[in-house]
């Protein structure tokens, strides 16, 4: 019986019992009509808050999508919302833009979605303009002085201090009041950034300490974001360490926070007067916005349309990398767009889903189809970059890829404990790219270039060595790898 209360309290009592596999199992068994919308909402959106972004995806996606795979533009304002943003979480920032886009303009619903998207793009004062319409909409008080600190961010990022001053002060009061003690520490390390802006480098110090101990016991994001700008005001009232930058930016390499690399390289090239480092900065940044605060504040005149490839500004360590264009390395258009892409960001590590987004951009991110295509892509470049002999490689960790330098702090390895596990190398590839350990037979397949026989056969080999479990019966199956660290 379509929408039957049982199964959903049946799926909501597994899912507040963190007992996803079951549901996963029991939601690929499912016909397409079974579950009302509301309740593939609700679950679909504790999915999302145990981060089982796939299985949140696969929920929502007979809503969203009609069955040529274009955007069913009745679903739900909420429906869509919840898609995109899981999207976003996955790194499709250009695949949620597009469902974003298909609802009506300026939905209440959405505000608070393309607040994240235009924070994870770097676009602030497109961020502020949706966290201004979202506190005038929204009537919630705690939710409206949420969108307000998001507001305060959005100021101090396009450098209008006063003006985050002044909204800062009534929100302390709120925040202390109202015992909102993380919103509170968030309110004081703004003010930390503030000083730090206006240049105030020992109150910037004291005052990040300050915030730093009301983070005490927080998730390690925000304990980052705080010992970021703490370290960046001792760079000016101390003396500069340079094994202190490294630690620091191998802590927010492990956390996948790029923009905080490059916000503590930005302030080492500022108190060491680094050129090379303002250069390295400027043309492995994909954020225009960013690459043009790094001009003014550096100094040199580079032509913006010259930024997505242009050698001769390259700090000496990047010299020795070729271009992409030279008809000589017969790049497929496919591998060098993806090349590109790579390059675009030396600072960020991006999950199968950034990727997709960044080199198919005319296409929906598929939770099926999509990772398996760009497994082989991946795959593809790999080999043709170990053929040329250029000395890089697409690695990953994770799940999390990056384009590997032979000299540069940037290298990723692969996790040498699966090797243990006696799987052969393009498996062990195909397993650290998996974000969740789960696929399907077609992901294998295509990742691996194998035919659906040879595929089938490798798989029961894994199932039978006990490597994998197998989720499911039929289409709808799926298989997960055991054991993997």
């Amino acid at each position: 019986m379509p929408g039957d209360l049982n199964l959903f309290k049946n799926l909501e009592e597994l899912a507040r019992s963190n007992h996803w596999l079951e549901i996963e199992n029991s939601i690929s068994n499912l016909k397409r009509s079974t579950l009302k919308p509301n309740d593939a909402l609700k679950l679909a959106n504790m999915a999302r808050r145990a981060y089982q972004l796939d299985l949140s995806l696969r929920i929502l996606k007979p809503f969203v999508f009609k069955t040529g795979g274009e955007i069913n533009i009745k679903a739900s304002p909420a429906m869509l919302s919840e898609y995109a943003t899981v999207l976003l979480m996955l790194g499709a920032t250009r695949s949620a833009e597009k469902i974003l886009n298909a609802m009506p303009a300026e939905q209440e619903e959405s505000l608070f979605v393309w607040i994240t998207y235009y924070f994870a793009i770097s676009d602030y004062e497109s961020a502020l303009h949706y966290s201004q319409l979202y506190t005038k909409t929204i009537d919630d008080p705690y939710f409206k002085k949420v969108g307000e600190l998001n507001q305060c961010a959005c100021l101090v990022a396009v450098g209008r201090a006063e003006e985050a001053l002044v909204l800062l002060k009534s929100l302390e009061e709120y925040f202390l009041k109202h015992d909102h003690k993380l919103l509170y520490a968030n309110s004081q390390e703004l003010k930390g950034q503030i000083l730090i802006q206006s240049e105030k480098w020992i109150e910037a110090k004291n005052q990040l300490h300050e915030a730093k101990k009301l983070h005490e016991g927080d998730n390690q994001l925000y304990k980052l974001f705080v010992d970021k700008w703490l370290l960046i005001s001792k760079m000016f009232t101390d003396s500069f360490d340079k094994s202190r930058v490294t630690d620091f930016i191998q802590k927010a390499s492990e956390l996948n926070n790029p923009q905080s690399i490059r916000d503590i390289l930005f302030f080492s090239a500022k108190r060491t007067t680094d050129e090379g480092l303002y250069r390295l900065l400027y043309f492995g940044t994909p954020f225009k916005s960013y690459r043009k605060t790094i001009q003014g504040e550096a100094g040199f005149s580079v032509d913006d349309s010259t930024y997505n490839w242009n050698g001769n500004y390259f700090d000496t360590r990047w010299e020795k990398m070729f271009d992409p264009y030279d008809e000589r390395f017969h790049l497929s258009e496919l591998e060098r767009k993806a090349l590109l892409f790579f390059t675009e960001d030396f600072f960020a590590s991006a999950s199968i889903g950034m990727v997709f987004d960044g080199i198919f951009s005319d296409e929906y991110f598929d939770p099926e189809f999509s990772k398996a295509k760009t497994y082989k892509l991946i795959q593809r470049l790999n080999k043709r970059l170990n053929d040329l002999n250029v000395g890089l490689t697409i690695l990953n960790k994770g799940g999390r890829y990056a384009l590997a330098f032979s000299d540069s702090w940037m290298v990723r390895k692969l996790n040498p404990d699966l090797s243990s596990l006696g799987l052969e190398f393009p498996e062990i590839q195909f397993a650290q790219g998996l974000s969740d350990q789960s696929f399907s037979r077609l992901e294998f397949e295509t990742a691996l270039q194998l035919s659906k026989s040879k595929a089938n056969r490798k798989l029961k080999s894994l199932a039978e060595r006990g490597l994998i479990e197998r989720i499911g019966q039929g289409p709808g199956s799926f298989y997960r790898f055991l054991n993997l660290k």
